[in-house]
């Protein structure tokens, strides 16, 4: 348990070291070898993992009934929008926002946040750490707030850490919940997509940030409305899954069920 942790986020920051030191010497730009260092990285790092039996490439597309994915994405979006409405009442400092500008200037930039990092990042913390921990402790809650501290620890920014850890702890029900790490990776990069076209567009900060459009009236009842669809949408799926015996969520150890492939997807 403590071993694959260690591993893995050893794995993680080492190999974008060893990309970044590469591409320094060759690009000669610094903002470019922070580009090119995420990325290769990120690649090396799925790679590696892949290689040294940490998780199977299968993991990623494990089929889930598809009213199940499809459900997970409102979930998630409106969970998420929650969180950002709530930590933007707070002044939190952003220590990286020139960092993500540079990294949402460049179309490796975008595919890295938006795509190759959400599944590296899904593979270490879900099904690495958070896969390990429950296999060895056998209690769901203590895996998944475990693995959520720290997704949201190295981000290390804390505006991030606010948002990455309530983030981590509904990615991580969502794993064990769908048993599939299809799931919390098609939340991840749909919420990391929408903060590439934010970043660009400032739609959230128009919104209900520095520049707000809306009354402050406005923002909390799209709060409360975020807020109901995404319990609604939990409840129903406890309520899809007590109804289908056939249906399992993550097992401990190597009991993972193999769900059905009729009516799933496989693909985002």
């Amino acid at each position: 348990m403590i071993k694959k942790t260690i591993i893995s986020l050893a794995v993680w920051f080492a190999t974008q070291i060893i990309a970044m030191g590469i591409a320094i010497p060759i690009t000669k730009d610094m903002d470019l070898s922070m580009i090119i260092g995420l990325s290769g990285g990120a690649v090396m790092t799925i790679i590696f993992l892949a290689l040294i039996k940490y998780y199977k490439p299968s993991d990623l597309v494990k089929p889930v009934p598809f009213i199940v994915w499809l459900a997970s994405i409102p979930l998630v979006f409106c969970t998420l929008f929650a969180i950002d409405i709530i930590s933007s009442a707070v002044e939190i400092p952003d220590l990286l926002t020139d960092q993500f500008e540079i990294l949402t200037s460049s179309v490796i930039g975008i595919l890295t946040l938006a795509l190759i990092g959400p599944i590296q990042e899904e593979i270490i913390m879900r099904r690495v750490i958070m896969k390990s921990i429950y296999d060895k402790k056998k209690n769901v809650w203590l895996a998944i707030t475990v693995s959520a501290l720290l997704f949201a620890i190295i981000h290390g920014n804390p505006i991030q850490i606010v948002f990455a850890f309530p983030a981590g702890l509904l990615l991580g029900w969502l794993y064990y919940r769908t048993g599939s790490l299809l799931v919390p990776i098609t939340g991840h990069v749909l919420n990391n997509s929408f903060s590439c076209v934010d970043t660009k567009l400032k739609l959230t900060d128009s919104i209900y940030g520095t520049n707000a459009t809306l009354s402050q009236a406005s923002v909390v009842i799209t709060l409360v409305v975020c807020i109901v669809i995404a319990a609604t949408l939990i409840c129903w799926l406890n309520s899809y899954c007590r109804k289908h015996p056939d249906y399992m969520p993550l097992q401990p150890e190597s009991q993972d069920n193999v769900i059905p492939e009729a009516n799933a997807v496989t693909e985002s």
